[in-house]
Formats: C-alpha cells, sequence, structure tokens
C-alpha cells in the first residue's frame, strides 16, 4: 500500500478581460488570510495542512499596484487529506480438483473513491470470477489522487481428484441368456449420483452404483458428487 499526502491544491477561477492580474487570499479555516499574486487565472498552493479545511477567495487587479481592484469574490472551500488505500477480499475456492469456479469479492476502502484495477491475469474488473486454483494479484490505483494498494489472494481446490473403478460379480463373460452384475468398487456414497455408459453412449435408466449387463460390451461408470465434480471409470469389458 502506498500512501500520498495531499498538502497542495491548483485553484482556478474565470478570467476578467482587461485584469492585469488577480490577488488571491487563502487560510485554514480559522486562521490567519495569506495572499497571493499571480497573473493567470490560477494558482498552486504548496505546504498546506494535511486533512485541514481551507478557504479562500480572489479579486481582479487593472495593475502591479493593486490602486484600481475588484471586490473580492465569493469564499470557496477545500479540505486536504491521505490517500491511502485499504483492500480486503472475500474468496471462494474452486470446488473441484481441475474446476474453475472460484471468485474474488474485493472491496477498496480510503482515498478518493474512484479506483482502477490491474489484474495479473490481464482483468480490469474490480471482483474475479470463473477462477481455477492459483494465486491472483491486483494492483488498484486511485484515479484522482495516484496512490495504490497491491494485494495477492490464493484460490484453492480439492487436494486429488478422485478416481472410479468398477468390478463385475463373479465372471465378467456374459453367456446367451445370462447377466452380469458391475458395481462400483468400494463405499458406493448415496449422495453421489451415478450413470452407467456402453459404447453406444449413456444407458438411459442406470443411474445407481450397480448395473447388471445383459450383454457383452464395454461399460463405465460416472460418479458426480454434491459439489458437482465428476470421474469415470476405465471402461470394463
Amino acid at each position: 500500500t502506498s500512501s500520498i499526502t495531499l498538502s497542495s491544491a491548483d485553484l482556478g477561477w474565470d478570467a476578467v478581460a482587461g485584469s492585469w492580474g488577480y490577488r488571491v487570499r487563502y487560510r485554514a479555516t480559522g486562521g490567519s488570510w495569506v495572499f497571493d499574486t499571480t497573473t493567470t487565472n490560477s494558482l498552486t498552493l504548496t505546504g498546506l495542512n494535511t486533512g485541514a479545511s481551507y478557504q479562500w477567495r480572489v479579486q481582479s487587479m487593472c495593475d502591479s499596484l493593486g490602486t484600481n481592484m475588484s471586490g473580492w469574490a465569493s469564499t470557496q472551500s477545500f479540505i486536504t487529506a491521505i490517500c491511502n488505500i485499504s483492500l480486503s477480499s472475500s474468496v471462494t475456492d474452486a470446488t473441484c480438483n481441475g474446476g474453475s469456479d472460484g471468485s474474488i469479492d474485493l472491496t477498496a476502502t480510503g482515498g478518493s473513491g474512484s479506483y482502477s484495477y490491474s489484474w495479473s491475469n490481464g482483468s480490469t474488473t474490480e471482483d474475479l470470477t470463473s477462477l481455477s486454483a492459483g494465486t491472483y494479484s491486483v494492483t488498484v490505483t486511485d484515479n484522482n489522487w495516484g496512490c495504490t494498494a497491491s494485494r495477492s489472494v490464493t484460490i484453492t481446490e480439492p487436494a486429488a481428484a478422485f478416481s472410479v473403478s468398477i468390478q463385475s460379480s463373479g465372471s465378467s463373460t456374459v453367456c446367451s441368456g445370462s447377466s452380469v452384475t458391475l458395481s462400483i468398487s468400494g463405499f458406493a456414497s448415496s449422495v453421489n449420483t451415478y450413470q452407467w455408459s456402453d459404447a453406444n453412449g449413456v444407458i438411459s435408466g442406470a443411474t445407481s452404483s450397480t448395473y447388471t449387463a445383459t450383454s457383452s460390451g464395454i461399460y463405465s461408470l460416472t460418479v458426480t458428487t454434491p459439489a458437482g465434480c465428476s470421474a469415470t471409470s476405465s471402461g470394463l469389458t
């Protein structure tokens, strides 16, 4: 995070035709007036107190001696500040190993309230979606005051993708008029969903952890968890 102390101010006003120059007076609210003279219709003030409220007024001058001057224009105000951006983030990790449904909700506070974003993946939006596991860094720049802040955010995923294997009960040979029961190897969780397939594709209605094959062929099982992670077994002949 970088902080910028705003201890200067650029004043400007409408030019008055025929004027030699302008007299400006400014002060911290409640303080004594400080006077300055300029031949242009703008003036930069420096060395101001940070976080202070200031007032200023201007009058036109017909000559450098100030023998003929207009009345003071209405009083204007401004406040100096410290530009100090603070970043926080809320992370949603990827649901499955190898998945890309992670997200980062970034919040920037401080500064002027107008920011631009530059992420390590090339995005320029405030928040990121559809993320895979990895570390993403962002630099936030205040569009008005120029200070910046940086942050790195890590998206994680399950340590490993799960695998599925299937087995046959008894002989794996289907003779005419017989059948073979195929099943998942190991525990079949009731919270998962199951879909059997053969060489022709998905087998309609074959959605349990076991399947009774009545013809020879290559069979596989796809298992999907409640989180939406899927794995498919190798084909069993």
